[in-house]
């Protein structure tokens, strides 16, 4: 094989490498305005596999759901008592939407959040 053509099949694997790894690194930083505290919070999704870390919660949200457009996250409750969350990132828009709903036992009290997110 020439050099120039194993240089490029050289160049092409180490493209197609970096690609697979950013995806793998994939981070949501997004934002929201919390009513309650009348300031914005910050958020963040951090791809780990098939799931998304979520630092602020010290906990992994599972993809449940991923298209072109949108990646569905889902995490259930731990306890009886612990929150059950969903999340979907809109792709074209930057944007994100939460839900969660408090204490499972009584009747669950929703709670949203809408925001804007940037992707690294």
């Amino acid at each position: 094989m020439p050099l120039h053509k194993l240089t490029l099949s050289v160049n092409l694997l180490a493209a197609s490498l970096m690609l697979s790894v950013a995806a793998q690194g994939e981070t949501w930083s997004c934002s929201y305005f919390d009513k309650v505290k009348g300031h914005p919070m910050p958020v963040s999704f951090i791809r780990n596999g098939g799931n998304f870390d979520v630092p602020v919660f010290k906990a992994a949200f599972r993809i449940i759901y991923e298209s072109a457009t949108v990646i569905h996250l889902h995490k259930p409750p731990s306890t009886k008592k612990a929150p059950l969350y969903s999340v979907a990132l809109f792709k074209d828009t930057k944007r994100f939407a939460m839900a969660h709903t408090k204490d499972t036992n009584l009747e669950p009290e929703v709670r949203s959040w809408v925001g804007g997110c940037i992707i690294d």
